[in-house]
């Protein structure tokens, strides 16, 4: 089986398949659990292949009868084969409803709400009704009347389950409560990347589910967690395999130190344009890859931020009449050169 094709990120993915990179259990087994699009069936096929064809290992860290990973596999899958029996059942007190995601343009986005119906079947026989060329993806829910609880479903637009969860305590699933996705989070390994300090990164599209990715700046790869690896390979985990990275924030032109958000194994190299604020990226690639000097970064940070800002209030030119314009001290030719988008010019 290709295990690389799970990979979110599609420059893991080629990097790895390049290296003809041989998986542990563990390794594999997370990969398929964090794949944003594969289906339920896809991951269970992938895990009965990791079962059947990489040697068993324990993890690295003590959960007491789940050292196995092929146990735990097992498990799972029972534990997400109960979860879907349940999800199917149409029971007294409880409904059904689904909402889907629909992409509006220029970064807005909203959900589509349906009304509640009383089984499965007919919550996912109205689905494609709702889900038109715009839509990124559809989440069903069974709720239980009078309880604080539910499962929720993810589906593509396709209609195929891609994930399952639970809100508080599900009837019926107490006993299989304790293998869910908790023990992938607690999983921690060092995969080869080919992301290096100072590239800039986003998130792959296929965490996002439509989003646009936000471009970042890499403050380092897997070797910022060098000096804590051995306490890593005891007691890490997903958290610890978060990348370290530089987010800018167009309001104030500053930069984020933005270190527990984004696995670094999700991330792709950001081929967009960089424009306005968005150029300061740039710059502090370029400072932090050694290619310019903190002097260099701050002339260039001054320049582009003074832009920036000016781009921003152009709006106030809208605000004033023309007598006003000119009174203020700006050129008398500012209201075309705000048509046009053209620099502002200061009589002096």
């Amino acid at each position: 089986m290709d295990l690389y094709k799970f990979f979110n990120s599609i420059d893991m993915e080629n990097h790895l398949r390049g290296l003809k990179y041989s998986f542990r259990a563990d390794e594999a087994a997370w990969l398929v659990w964090n794949c944003a699009t594969a289906t339920t069936e896809e991951k269970h096929e992938a895990y009965r292949y990791i079962i059947d064809n990489l040697p068993d290992c324990g993890l690295n860290r003590d959960f007491e009868t789940k050292k196995s990973v092929h146990e735990y596999l097992r498990a799972y899958m029972a534990a997400e084969d109960k979860l879907l029996e349940i999800l199917k059942k149409s029971e007294p007190n409880t409904y059904y409803d689904y909402d889907i995601l629909v992409d509006i343009g220029e970064d807005e986005y909203r959900h589509t709400e349906s009304k509640p119906f009383s089984s499965l079947e007919k919550c996912l026989e109205a689905m494609p009704e709702d889900i038109y060329e715009d839509a990124l993806y559809a989440r069903v829910e069974k709720h239980w009347i009078d309880r604080k609880c539910r499962i929720e479903a993810k589906y593509s637009v396709n209609c195929e389950l891609v994930k399952t969860r639970i809100w508080g305590d599900v009837p019926g699933y107490e006993e299989y409560a304790e293998f869910g996705s908790y023990l992938f989070e607690c999983l921690w390994f060092k995969l080869p990347t080919p992301f290096k300090k100072g590239d800039i990164v986003c998130e792959s599209k296929r965490t996002l589910y439509g989003y646009d990715p936000e471009p970042m700046v890499l403050r380092g790869g897997t070797e910022v967690w060098d000096y804590l690896l051995d306490k890593l390979i005891q007691r890490g985990d997903y958290t610890d395999m978060f990348a370290w990275v530089y987010k800018l924030v167009p309001e104030t032109c500053g930069f984020d130190d933005d270190c527990g958000r984004t696995s670094l194994y999700d991330l792709e190299y950001y081929h967009g344009e960089l424009k306005g604020a968005n150029r300061l990226i740039k710059a502090m690639s370029s400072l932090l890859k050694g290619d310019i000097s903190p002097k260099v970064y701050t002339d260039a940070y001054m320049l582009i931020s003074a832009e920036a800002r000016a781009e921003e209030r152009k709006w106030i030119y809208d605000a004033y009449i023309p007598e006003y314009i000119e009174v203020m001290g700006l050129s008398k030719n500012c209201m075309e050169n705000r048509k046009e988008g053209s620099d502002v010019s200061i009589e002096g």
